[in-house]
């Protein structure tokens, strides 16, 4: 069942060399919220992103995105899911260039929906078993068949519920989003490339425009 947002953004700032220099208040409080209250700014200020982000393969996409945003000095905006047990979060992050190559992520809940609990997602209920791959965007889960399934599908597929420890997870990404990060891409790179063909038809024209002009005028005042 769907719930009533609040009007609120939770931002994040880093410094050119990626390390978190300030969070927000409703940023702080999400953290409280959802079990992470050692998450101040106190213990974040410094830090660099990567030691909060899990997953060799997440981190280079996340890498790749904020040298995209940097080289361009263009936004980008991607959906991904933060799950909690017990509720599916359907959100957006705007990574967004300040100057100095600083960057700001801003991040929003579009809708919640809420599930019986999936202790899969709790750190406490996981053990030893074979780890499963979960994809950091939409929070899918990778079977042995290579499938992606949403978390519900692949705990009933993998009967999770009737082994004594739930496996630990690790974090990648699924075909489907590393598809929309790509398509983002060329969508920007489209925008300037035709920010450039533009560029460069107005300046052909202020060229043909000031050289018909130095030509009649040389006509008539005889330069």
């Amino acid at each position: 069942m769907a719930q009533k947002l609040k009007d609120q953004s939770f931002v994040l700032w880093l410094d050119a060399d990626n390390r978190i220099t300030g969070v927000n208040q409703a940023w702080l409080e999400f953290a409280r919220d959802n079990e992470a209250a050692e998450l101040t700014l106190a213990t974040l200020k410094g830090k660099r992103l990567w030691d909060y982000i899990c997953g060799a393969e997440a981190r280079t996409l996340y890498h790749d995105l904020l040298d995209r945003v940097r080289l361009s000095s263009r936004p980008i905006t991607i959906p991904f899911r933060c799950d909690s047990p017990t509720l599916r979060r359907y959100m957006q992050l705007s990574i967004l260039p300040q100057e100095d190559g600083k960057l700001a992520l801003m991040s929003w809940v579009e809708r919640l929906e809420q599930r019986p609990a999936v202790s899969l997602l709790d750190p406490c209920c996981r053990g030893s078993e074979p780890p499963l791959r979960i994809c950091s965007w939409c929070k899918k889960i990778q079977l042995e068949d290579q499938r992606w399934e949403e978390i519900e599908q692949a705990v009933c597929e993998l009967k999770l519920l009737e082994k004594n420890q739930l496996p630990e997870l690790t974090h990648g990404a699924c075909p489907e989003c590393i598809a929309i990060l790509e398509k983002q891409e060329q969508e920007q790179e489209q925008e300037q490339e035709q920010e450039q063909e533009q560029e460069q038809e107005q300046e052909v024209k202020g060229g043909d425009f000031s050289g018909s002009w130095s030509q009649g005028a040389r006509g008539r005042y005889k330069f």
